[in-house]
């Protein structure tokens, strides 16, 4: 009785799985979050408004003495013609892409867990993400340079 308890069980697990990747729209192996509306809820922030959020971010920021960073962290890149701004305030991280205007047109939402599309992911894609390495200007911010 309980092995069939269990069988129904990883079947249900299984199917809703399923449903909540085909829900996400997960595609070639990346979890699709749909359109910009739904990373920002409502309007989204200009290039200058992120610019100033991560410089707010790094205040917060702490460096241990051998060289890690303990809490907030921010970032700022350039991505093809995009430019890009990332902010990790906790456990999660935010990378934001925007165009020459400075209008978002991108946005990657990371965890430290698989918590998406089904726990087959660590990130979520909203809007168009540029499909190249994102290489900070500051890539060390406990290193030289930073704090």
């Amino acid at each position: 009785m309980i092995a069939g308890m269990l069988r129904v069980c990883v079947r249900t697990l299984a199917i809703l799985s399923a449903l909540t990747a085909a829900a996400c729209g997960s595609e070639n192996g990346v979890c699709r979050g749909g359109s910009l509306e739904n990373y920002c809820s409502g309007s989204c922030r200009s290039f200058d408004e992120a610019l100033l959020a991560a410089n707010a971010l790094e205040d917060f920021s702490d460096c241990a003495d051998d060289g890690t960073l303990n809490r907030a962290y921010s970032a700022v890149g350039t991505c093809e013609k995009f430019r890009w701004v990332m902010t990790r305030p906790s456990l999660d991280d935010f990378t934001e892409f925007f165009d020459e205007s400075g209008e978002m047109v991108g946005a990657i939402h990371g965890t430290d867990c698989n918590c998406f599309c089904g726990t087959s992911s660590f990130t979520k894609e909203y809007g168009f993400v540029p499909d190249c390495e994102l290489e900070p200007v500051d890539p060390t911010p406990c290193g030289p340079g930073g704090d």
